[in-house]
């Protein structure tokens, strides 16, 4: 402390946030109590606390006995009468959560119910999708049938548009909408009525647009909708026979908690059925299939429809790009007809009924200390797919979570190491260079062994475990610009054991692009 920038990533000149995400109930700032911004780490000052005031415009303004007395009422707390740390330049800041604020200035859109924090010109910035939504648009149907949830979204629409970006300054509380969708006609409709309120696109500062990511809530959406809309035979379509639908969540957090359901209710409220609950786009940074450009994706996997309790292969996966080359740029990958691609859920239960799993995990989650198991990542790699999850330990006394083991799986193997190479070399069936494959930990029998050029792919895969330590490190350090450069760097030489497996691997599931 303070935060330092490195290897050229952006600087941050302006650390303190005082509006944010679940930033609930309003505050005094700058008043004559000083405010600990954080503590000198070395030197012959370490340990010292270093204090600052607000001193931007954030909120109103304290002001004279009767704006007090105004403020005392208003809040129920009259220290603003009697409290000599309050003086006339204190200001109280309100509403400090961004989605909060920004419904309170536009309460005519919703916003997605993942706002994101960017580091633009030195100062942290938040990024909100706003959307435009109608129940009222001809012959469309309803979101709330997909049975998916929509997020922020309503919970019935059935015409929705990306239409607003909406960026927050953390330390002052500046709101500045833009129109992402200058032609959607409601918000023509709006900007007839606020002609002010909206900017073009053109004046979003470039260091902010680059990092824009497509919002998770529509995408959501979406994906569900093309599940069932992909048959283009009308007989199909009727029998539903191929249809698709989100994959089943394996959620993240304890390893004996249950797969998250969702209740379905009648018109008057009762409960007629539950299913379990879809997945939620997850974001990575990788390239397409296919492709070697490095960029932050958001994807969801698909299963057969009506019977995902009982069959849970992988049919297709969706993603989106967010890069502002082809921002939105949506892509389906599907598993060719006739093959069995193991799907989230079914490596879920390869980790549960693994022996070695087990016997590391109850250890673990006892006697103070507790395990959590993080998302699955699904991983195209080569002609099938790599499940990789990571295990994190926390205990009362620390709550911060360590990662403390790597599961991988690969066409029914299972590997549970350390590191992700020796992860890795348990399931791809090669010696990672200077790391232990373990002790045959790896259960099933899969098609990814081979010799020669995975002696390459080895050293490919022990760099890729050095940057998943390093990147983990740097997210336990709150270090997000280094984790995010250590998580590249290991995504491109995921990439290149990839194109180094390809002449090894022997399955036929080739994803096909649609």
């Amino acid at each position: 402390m303070p935060p330092q920038s490195q290897a050229g990533l952006p600087t941050l000149t302006q650390p303190d946030i005082y509006f944010g995400i679940g930033y609930n109930g309003w505050v005094v700032a700058n008043s004559k109590q000083p405010e600990l911004d954080y503590q000198v780490d070395t030197g012959a000052n370490a340990g010292q606390p270093v204090e600052v005031h607000y001193k931007s415009t954030g909120g109103v303004p304290v002001g004279n006995v009767f704006s007090r007395a105004a403020l005392a009422l208003r809040l129920g707390d009259f220290n603003f009468l009697i409290s000599n740390q309050i003086t006339s330049k204190s200001r109280v800041l309100f509403v400090r959560d961004v989605r909060q604020m920004a419904e309170k200035a536009a309460p005519f859109l919703t916003f997605d119910s993942q706002p994101y924090a960017v580091i633009a010109n030195g100062e942290v910035q938040f990024v909100l999708d706003g959307y435009t939504t109608t129940t009222q648009y001809p012959y469309s149907e309803d979101a709330s049938s997909l049975g998916v949830s929509t997020g922020g979204l309503p919970g019935s629409f059935n015409y929705a548009r990306n239409s607003v970006k909406v960026v927050v300054n953390a330390y002052s509380g500046k709101m500045t909408f833009y129109a992402n969708d200058p032609n959607d006609p409601i918000l023509k409709a709006y900007r007839s009525a606020f002609p002010t309120m909206f900017k073009p696109m053109s004046a979003m500062p470039s260091t902010i647009r680059t990092h824009l990511r497509y919002p998770s809530d529509l995408f959501a959406v979406q994906a569900a909708t093309y599940g069932r809309y992909h048959i283009t035979s009308a007989s199909a379509f009727y029998s539903a026979s191929d249809r698709w639908e989100i994959s089943p969540t394996t959620g993240a957090g304890s390893p004996s908690a249950t797969l998250q359901s969702t209740e379905h209710t009648n018109a008057s409220g009762e409960v007629i059925s539950s299913s379990l609950s879809p997945m939620s786009p997850v974001f990575q940074v990788g390239s397409l299939p296919n492709e070697n450009h490095q960029q932050l994706l958001e994807s969801v996997d698909y299963v057969p429809a009506g019977n995902s309790s009982t069959v849970q292969s992988l049919t297709a996966f969706m993603m989106v790009t967010s890069d502002p080359g082809d921002y939105g740029q949506l892509s389906v990958y599907e598993t060719p007809r006739g093959t069995t691609v193991t799907g989230p859920l079914q490596a879920d239960s390869e980790i549960q009924q693994t022996s070695k799993v087990s016997s590391i995990i109850t250890p673990l989650d006892q006697h103070g200390s507790n395990v959590i198991l993080g998302n699955n990542l699904t991983v195209p790699l080569d002609s099938s797919i790599l499940y990789i999850r990571p295990l994190y330990v926390s205990s009362s006394s620390n709550p911060m979570p360590q990662l403390r083991y790597v599961i991988a799986v690969f066409n029914q193997n299972v590997g549970i190491e350390s590191t992700l190479a020796a992860a890795l070399s348990d399931v791809l069936g090669a010696n990672v260079t200077g790391v232990s494959s373990g002790s045959g930990s790896g259960s099933g029998s899969g098609s990814g062994t081979g010799t020669g050029s995975t002696k390459s792919a080895a050293a490919y895969l022990a760099q890729a475990s050095t940057d998943y330590a390093n990147a983990q490190t740097a997210l336990a350090n709150g270090n997000l610009g280094l984790y995010q450069r250590d998580v590249n760097a290991m995504n491109a030489e995921l990439e290149l054991a990839q194109n180094a497996l390809n002449s090894t691997t022997t399955t036929t599931t080739t994803p096909k692009k649609s």
